[in-house]
């Protein structure tokens, strides 16, 4: 039953996500195409700051809310949702004004001493409104993901970029200035929020935020979920330095330019999370279910399929963008951003690692322990910090350094988590087919680096064959060799589908 759910879950999560990464990809595509390099990263850059701050906002609460929605209907305690949820949306929302305050106020300032370009005030006050306005979507996210309408959750994103995509296709016809996309972004909350709130409405009866008789806010309930959220969101914290700090710090002690190169190689690494995605959708529910209903032989099946599976289907895709960066940043973001190549090959194979501590910490939340990985997330964010101010700062090696920081921090964090989780789940590490699975990828890459010296033809053309060859070659030893049981894959999704 739980297998059923998990493939049916996946499925269509995995189909909206497929169209959310497309939607995405075609913005910053059109962002690369329409704004100049530096503006490129001035956006990006800007989306960093206030990333960064994000963290007060959240505070964990998303995954603590989603948790505790999911307890509540496990314990026949509906009408608690209401209230739980009221109580979390005021909390972001007096958090979110009073930083968007102090980030008005003091927008000269920043733009000086840290974006050191003064055009970026006029863009700031503007992307308040996105930072101050962002708890409404996070009420929608946690609301949804809670009362496990996975599909729903999944749609917010591609609802997401299919407003701002369309709002800049439209407006970059007239004028190809930056404040179409910060403008775009200012929005989009409100325009989520409007359209999702009714929904939510009419799933949860009791859920209407804007009825005098139905209002009320339970401080002791938000105390009970900050207090589980408080180590979430000190893992959370941890997250956003590992994946903000190379821009903050690129930001800081480089150029806009170095900024925008980065945040190209960046999305395309980070490609290799469509796997990964789906799958954190469906476990965040799934796991506190398990966990609160004392089903540990479940949970352990689960995860050792996640890990086994997963890395059959990550690393072939890892091992393309390495190998092939001359083919694919032009392919998809233009010649003028080839200079990200550097940064794209180290990224690449430190996203497979990232995507495996994402997976671990998820587990860890739904079992109610993420304290159990703050400590190491605490510690590795550190030096984090440490090597970007080393390798970008002081031995000024741009974004080649911004990437390996992050990279040799991932690849820690993954040893450390794993390492962990195996004392509380009591899963079996697939190493005979990882192992496996880098010997075939190791054997498709060199048939591919033959061919790509006797084929000389245009970068797509190239580009595809080469593709299309390493996943084949790799696809037939895994199956050949029954790394994955296809058979037993395939009576898997024919029941989901059923």
């Amino acid at each position: 039953m739980y297998l059923k759910r998990v493939a049916r879950g996946i499925s269509f999560s995995f189909i909206l996500i497929i169209v959310g990464a497309v939607l995405a990809y075609f913005f910053r595509r059109l962002l690369a195409t329409e704004l100049s390099i530096d503006d490129y990263g001035m956006f990006y850059a800007m989306l960093s700051f206030f990333g960064f701050f994000m963290l007060f906002v959240d505070m964990g609460v998303e995954q603590a809310a989603t948790k505790k929605i999911v307890e509540l209907k496990e314990q026949k305690k509906e009408y608690e949702i209401a209230h739980v949820a009221r109580t979390i949306l005021f909390g972001q929302l007096l958090v979110s004004i009073f930083f968007s305050i102090i980030f008005f106020l003091g927008k000269n300032m920043i733009a000086t001493y840290y974006f050191h370009n003064a055009h970026v005030t006029s863009f700031l006050w503007i992307l308040t409104i996105w930072f101050v306005t962002t708890p409404l979507l996070t009420f929608c996210a946690y609301m949804l993901l809670g009362l496990q309408r996975t599909t729903w959750y999944t749609a917010l994103d591609v609802g997401r970029m299919s407003i701002v995509l369309l709002f800049c296709l439209g407006l970059f016809q007239y004028n190809q200035s930056l404040y179409i996309p910060v403008l775009a972004y200012a929005i989009i909350n409100l325009i989520l929020f409007g359209t999702t709130y009714p929904y939510i409405c009419s799933v949860c009866q009791e859920m209407r935020l804007f009825s005098k008789q139905k209002w009320s806010i339970h401080p002791k309930a938000g105390m009970e979920i900050l207090k589980y959220a408080i180590p979430v969101a000190l893992t959370n914290f941890g997250w956003i330095i590992l994946t903000q700090t190379d821009t903050i710090a690129l930001t800081y002690f480089t150029t806009l330019r170095e900024v925008g190169l980065y945040n190209i190689a960046l999305p395309i690494s980070l490609l290799l999370l469509f796997f990964m995605r789906p799958v954190i959708i469906i476990f965040a529910p799934l796991v506190t279910e398990l966990h609160t209903a004392k089903k540990p032989e479940k949970l352990s099946e689960a995860v050792t399929m996640a890990y086994a599976y997963l890395f059959v289907l990550l690393v072939p895709f890892a091992v393309t963008l390495a190998l092939f960066p001359e083919y694919i940043i032009p392919i998809l973001f233009g010649q003028k951003y080839s200079e990200a190549s550097p940064a794209l090959q180290i990224l690449a194979a430190g996203t497979v690692f990232y995507a495996f501590s994402l997976f671990n910490n998820i587990v860890y939340t739904g079992m109610g322990q993420a304290q159990k990985i703050a400590k190491s997330v605490a510690l590795i964010c550190g030096l984090n910090v440490l090597l970007n101010i080393l390798f970008v700062g002081i031995f000024h090696l741009s974004i080649s350094g911004a990437s390996l920081a992050t990279t040799i921090c991932y690849i820690l964090l993954f040893i450390t988590s794993t390492h962990e989780l195996t004392k509380h789940i009591s899963f079996e590490f697939p190493l005979k087919t990882w192992i496996k699975s880098m010997l075939f990828v190791a054997i498709s890459a060199c048939a591919v680096i033959w061919i790509k010296k006797i084929i000389i033809w245009n970068n797509l053309a190239e580009a595809m064959v080469c593709g299309m060859v390493l996943l084949l070659i790799y696809g037939a030893l895994i199956v050949f060799t029954k790394t994955i049981d296809v058979k037993k894959t395939k009576e898997l999704f024919k029941k989901a589908t059923a």
